[in-house]
């Protein structure tokens, strides 16, 4: 009833919608709102609503609002008229970025097309450019809860062959973020078994019985055999980490948040468990990591990709062996475990595995896996 003021409109609105209205009706609204072009902030609520409702017109008719604020912002000379569209600009974009339907792809990819078009005709200001992507990139960061890297790979190949423009350094800054958000995302287990065994475990305080650190490297090696090769082979999680920049230090922390989740998934007391990364030796040389539970033992990891020289060529494999012998002796650690990860077509990891245990065959201590990431 339009006797009532849009504060009272807007609130019926919210109840009906808590109630379950369907889209048949709130497109008739949204149509008659549209029609008379009285009370803008009513619309754009129902605008929400259809959008929450995963409605196509909806949200392509909002895209088309951030695009025309984006223009008149750029049109507009006054300071105030300025602020005027900073100040709505949340308003506008909040519901475009918590899409979560894996549907709409198409239509965020044409946003950023969108951007990147209108700035190369200087039709925009640099920081709406950097809205529209915002608004995008945050739409793509939620599809990860789907798990698949597939989306991430249309997104980044639909984009990047697009030509010099001022900002392509904040996209390619958002498609790097997006990478290691999936990545990340990827290790976290969201599965129903793990977390009823989790729950019986703490019910009975059954934790697995590691008395040696025999029994620490053998519970490592299933680690390893089994949730990293998995996490790896058949989740493909760092198979997108080949552009990356530090890729040995970004594997390293990802590492180390997968070895923490398998082993309290297995059943580690987790206040006893302690996963140091770059532990620093008394000749200021740095470890990658070292790996200790409770007063049981430590084991000590080195991670290194086929692209390092340290591994790829005799002479470097040599000399690293020395240095890793120094530091198992350096941090006191009864093992070592050297992990090798291929990340480029380049650097293949059969051949330079083959290379690594033939030259530490002689080093009973250290037990050397490799992993291809790309293949």
């Amino acid at each position: 009833d339009e006797s009532f003021n849009v504060d009272i409109r807007t609130k019926s609105l919210e109840v009906l919608f808590e109630f379950g209205c369907d889209q048949a009706y709130l497109r008739n609204l949204f149509s008659k709102y549209e029609t008379n072009g009285k009370d803008k902030r009513l619309l754009f609520k129902i605008n929400e609503y259809l959008i929450q409702l995963n409605n196509k017109e909806a949200i392509l008719w909002r895209m088309k609002q951030l695009i025309e604020m984006a223009i008149s912002n750029k049109e507009e000379s006054v300071n105030s008229q300025l602020s005027r569209y900073e100040l709505h600009y949340n308003e506008i974009i909040n519901p475009l970025a918590q899409v979560t339907s894996d549907f709409f792809i198409s239509d965020y990819l044409q946003l950023v097309e969108k951007g990147i078009k209108l700035i190369n005709e200087d039709k925009v200001e640099f920081n709406w450019l950097q809205h529209i992507l915002n608004t995008s990139f945050n739409y793509f960061d939620n599809l990860k809860i789907y798990k698949s890297y597939n989306i991430i790979e249309r997104v980044e190949s639909e984009i990047k062959n697009q030509t010099e423009f001022k900002g392509k350094a904040i996209l390619e800054e958002q498609i790097n973020n997006l990478k290691i958000s999936y990545l990340r995302h990827t290790g976290k287990s969201e599965n129903y078994n793990d977390a009823i065994n989790f729950y019986n475990q703490l019910l009975t305080k059954s934790y697995l019985p590691i008395y040696s650190p025999q029994d620490l490297l053998n519970l490592i090696q299933k680690v390893l055999n089994e949730d990293i090769d998995r996490w790896i082979k058949q989740e493909g999680a760092l198979k997108l980490i080949d552009d990356l920049k530090n890729k040995e230090t970004l594997i390293q922390k990802l590492i180390k948040t997968q070895l923490e989740n398998a082993l309290l998934r297995r059943g580690i007391r987790p206040y006893e468990i302690n996963i140091n990364r770059e532990e620093q030796l008394l000749d200021d040389k740095r470890t990658d990591f070292t790996l200790s539970y409770g007063l049981v033992g430590q084991l000590l990891l080195e991670l290194k990709l086929t692209s390092n020289t340290d591994i790829n060529s005799p002479s470097g494999r040599k000399k690293y062996k020395k240095k890793l012998k120094q530091y198992i002796d350096g941090t006191n650690s009864d093992y070592g475990v050297y992990i090798i990860f291929q990340v480029d077509v380049k650097n293949e990891l059969n051949p330079i595995l083959k290379a690594v245990r033939e030259e530490y065959k002689d080093f009973e201590d250290l037990h050397i896996y490799g992993y291809d990431c790309i293949n």
